[in-house]
Parts: structure tokens; sequence; C-alpha cells
């Protein structure tokens, strides 16, 4: 113990200077994996890696089924249109998720063709749909 009252704790270990609260480990041996296991567990930073790694890999796994199009399927007429926003509100409040089709507009003197969202191309979004097979 210190002067201050405040026990000293061994590294990575659980252990510390006070017999008295060590006595739950006398007697016990833990292997080398369980020491990796325990030491890993305490790392924020590798139990965060192993939660994004695990995410990518049941993606990966589950591709067909939260993806249900070909990688090949294109849309030759919406091929340079920009990601959509999905939307819950519309003029009337609160309402289905959805996203608004847009229509292309060229500028005249730059011809940036730009594009703008059309409220009267709603498209709902759903889940489990019928992809390309």
């Amino acid at each position: 113990m210190h002067d201050d009252g405040s026990t000293l704790v061994a590294a990575d270990s659980g252990l510390t200077a006070d017999p008295a609260l060590n006595a739950e480990y006398r007697g016990t041996s833990l292997s080398y994996w369980q020491l990796v296991r325990r030491r890993f567990r305490r790392n924020a930073y590798g139990m965060a890696g192993m939660v994004v790694s695990l995410a990518i890999l049941l993606t990966a796994v589950f591709a067909g089924f939260l993806a249900p199009y070909a990688p090949q399927t294109k849309d030759a007429a919406a091929i340079y249109s920009p990601p959509q926003k999905v939307r819950f509100f519309d003029e009337n409040g609160l309402t289905r998720p959805h996203v608004l089709g847009f229509e292309e507009v060229m500028d005249d003197e730059t011809f940036e063709i730009t594009f703008q969202p059309s409220a009267d191309r709603r498209v709902d979004l759903t889940l489990f749909v019928k992809g390309d097979s």
C-alpha cells in the first residue's frame, strides 16, 4: 500500500499487492491462451477492431441477402447519378422511408449536368425485395 492508502496494482495481472485481495487467485494457474484472452478483452482498441472485423465478415457472408442485385446489374440511365438521401418526412409530415427521383438539368453556359430532386418521382423503400434471381 502507498502512504495515501491506495493499493499497488500489478500491470495487466488483476493482482494487487494486498494478499487479502489476491485470495481468489491463489492456487489457480491460467494457460497462455487464457492470459492472452484476458489481456485482449481489456484492450478497448482490440475489442473495437474485433467488432468491426466481425461486421465486415458478416456483411461478406450475407452479401447476397443484403444486396439482392448482382454486381453486373447496372441502370444505364442512372450511371452518373449521385447517392440519394433517404427521407422520412414529406409535405404531410412523417411517412414511410422513401427517396425522391431526380431530373437531369444541364447548364447552358458550362454544359455541366446536375441532378435535381423531383417530388413527383417518389420511390418507397421496402425490405425483402426480389432481386435478379
